[in-house]
């Protein structure tokens, strides 16, 4: 049984919830996040806590890797600005790239016991034909951040199968939830969320009849946690399978804040996604998992957590 586990990216959205989650179960957790995109207020007062660049910082990395020693490494530091990484490839591939490639080797050396990634579904599959897409989908990266996450797959399929490090991908949909940063990519929903409550019109890109898979944060931890301690390994989609046009989604929103203002309609984003969903049925079937909240749900959730 794995109890010492290195979270990257655990002052994020999405990690530090599963850091949450494994303190919460009594594991030795370790956090490596530098903060860029992080947030201090999500940071777990019961783990340890290191700011660290996973590019550059390697002599520091390896100190901790001595220290610590994890037996599984959570991997979820990454840039996720779509529009970011198209403006700046280079400083995108450095983290979702070289980030990944110091970290498994860092795994390697010190005889990690199991690698966790979190990569992307949508932006992965592009507009795919079949909808939901499942893990066998053809990949049609639209942006630079999907060409990186790509990249890091098979960078960690590579060197972990030749190492023997055992390895899970989990690619995912929109996920929301609370801590989610405005200023983060895919945050349509606290955006539209914020806007409604401060009785804004919202901008909708495009006609607004784009499709995306929006999956809650608690769905997601509990997807996490099936695979921690045992031998489940591969790549799962993890999602709700669930096509929601923005238009609906801003729509629901109005609903639940009683918001009658209409969006600002613009000139849709070069590369944007037509329709995405995720197939989840292989994650269901080996992980035994399914997503237990539904999107109104979901947003009445944070709408009661933040009155």
């Amino acid at each position: 049984m794995f109890k010492k586990v290195l979270v990257t990216g655990g002052a994020g959205f999405v990690a530090s919830h599963i850091v949450d989650r494994l303190v919460n179960d009594n594991f030795e957790v370790t956090i490596i996040d530098n903060l860029t995109t992080g947030s201090e207020k999500n940071i777990n007062k019961n783990a340890c806590f290191y700011s660290v660049d996973i590019r550059n910082e390697l002599d520091t990395l390896n100190d901790i890797f001595i220290k610590k020693r994890p037996d599984l490494l959570v991997h979820y530091a990454a840039q996720v600005n779509v529009v970011q990484s198209n403006e700046r490839p280079i400083y995108d591939s450095q983290i979702n790239i070289n980030g990944t490639i110091n970290l498994v080797q860092f795994a390697q050396a010190h005889k990690v016991r199991k690698l966790i990634f979190a990569s992307t579904g949508g932006a992965l599959y592009g507009n795919c034909r079949q909808i939901p897409s499942p893990e066998t989908s053809s990949f049609s990266p639209a942006s630079a951040y999907a060409i990186s996450k790509y990249a890091a797959e098979f960078y960690i399929r590579m060197m972990c199968e030749k190492s023997g490090v055992p390895w899970t991908i989990f690619r995912y949909s929109n996920v929301y939830g609370p801590r989610q940063r405005l200023a983060s990519d895919g945050s349509v929903v606290p955006i539209f969320l914020q806007n409604a409550i401060e009785s804004k019109k919202s901008t909708i890109y495009g006609n607004g009849n784009q499709t995306r898979d929006f999956i809650y944060i608690d769905d997601v931890v509990d997807s996490f946690m099936t695979v921690i301690n045992e031998n489940i390994n591969g790549i799962f989609n993890i999602g709700t399978g669930i096509e929601v046009s923005i238009n609906e989604l801003h729509k629901m929103i109005g609903q639940l804040t009683n918001n009658k203002r209409r969006p600002i309609y613009r000139p849709e984003r070069i590369g944007e996604v037509k329709r995405s969903a995720l197939c989840i049925e292989k994650a269901m079937a080996v992980m035994d998992w399914k997503p237990k909240i539904s999107l109104r749900e979901g947003l009445s959730k944070i709408l009661q957590a933040n009155p």
